[in-house]
């Protein structure tokens, strides 16, 4: 009992210790104002994330793009007076891929301009397209027979396979001021262990397009590619998917490495696409014109990281690492993904 009496003591000093130490700690009131005026009268944060995104924007990793952001990146870090600023180098898998130019829009029954965009490796069209839309259920394809009584239809046909996607009006203001209680909940960080903390977070999957998945009431039928591949080769022009994403935003996946089986596919904004939808179900024809121009390169077989140092003094043998991931998807211009981390 006395010696759990002497550790207890001695836990409890070594706290009180710490604590008095801490609060004595002197603060550098001068090198705080250094700080505030650098950050207030001198920053370049907006200057700087403007170039990042309004001059480079898509930096789509491994695209040419990408390589020039990376650069740009590093002799900026060089002339605010970071030191070994390098593009450090690691293999990158697959190919480099570029969207050159897309353009989609309605012809009839109106017209209407299309907000839409490629996904990722997917190939382009040979030049402009202008074909009739036709609705194919691919999770009602369970073998080539069952494409039978569209045949007649798919030269230069450009196919829709999704019903209209539900979307929900948005009720709550882009902005609000936030709570005392808000900001001091917002402070608080739990930090995982065990099992939590090796399931890595939330686990965003990303549905593609291309990927040779198979889809609903296709456990033994023909795969989602495999339907493409056979609608291809007797005359479909392109595909056409709503994308996720609603009040004005569209989101875009990839459409499998390399391009390799992929077909030329365009992501629509979901209004527009289900405003064609709904059309068709009215037993109306729907035509579009639709140039897609991508780009693959074998030109780029490693990806970079972009790296500097501010070099310590007194703790210069310490190392204390911030960064965040500098690529960027090609349908955006990279602000919240993510120049604003970076």
């Amino acid at each position: 009992m006395k010696s759990s009496r002497l550790i207890l003591l001695a836990v409890l000093f070594v706290f009180v210790f710490n604590t008095f130490a801490i609060g004595q700690e002197q603060i550098r009131w001068e090198a705080i104002q250094k700080i505030r005026e650098e950050g207030f009268q001198r920053s370049q944060v907006m200057e700087t994330l403007s170039y990042l995104t309004d001059v480079y924007g898509p930096r789509l990793a491994g695209s040419p793009e990408y390589n020039e952001a990376a650069e740009w990146a590093k002799s900026r870090l060089e002339e605010y007076g970071l030191v070994n600023a390098a593009l450090e180098p690691y293999p990158r898998v697959g190919r480099g891929w570029t969207n050159n130019y897309v353009s989609v829009h309605m012809l009839e029954p109106r017209y209407m301009p299309i907000i839409g965009y490629p996904p990722t490796n997917s190939p382009g069209t040979d030049g402009k397209i202008t074909g009739q839309v036709i609705y194919i259920d691919f999770s009602t394809i369970q073998s080539e027979a069952d494409l039978a009584q569209y045949m007649n239809r798919l030269n230069n046909a450009i196919v829709i396979s999704s019903p209209v996607r539900a979307l929900s009006p948005n009720f709550t203001p882009d902005a609000l001021r936030l709570t005392e209680e808000e900001l001091d909940e917002m402070e608080i960080y739990s930090i995982p262990v065990g099992q939590e903390a090796g399931r890595g977070g939330r686990g965003r999957g990303r549905g593609g397009f291309g990927r040779g998945g198979r889809g609903r009431g296709q456990a033994d039928g023909m795969t989602q590619a495999q339907i493409r591949e056979y609608l291809m080769a007797n005359g479909v022009a392109a595909f056409a998917q709503p994308g996720s994403g609603e009040d004005g935003t569209v989101f875009v996946s990839g459409g499998g490495r390399g391009g390799g089986g992929s077909s030329p596919t365009v992501v629509m904004a979901a209004e527009h696409y289900n405003r064609i939808f709904r059309i068709l179900e009215k037993g109306i024809p729907v035509t579009l014109e639709v140039e897609i121009n991508n780009s693959f390169t074998d030109e780029y077989q490693e990806d970079y990281n972009v790296v500097a140092e501010i070099r310590g003094t007194d703790l210069a043998d310490e190392i204390v690492m911030l960064g965040g991931h500098f690529d960027s998807w090609h349908a955006g211009t990279g602000a919240t993904d993510n120049a604003a981390g970076s």
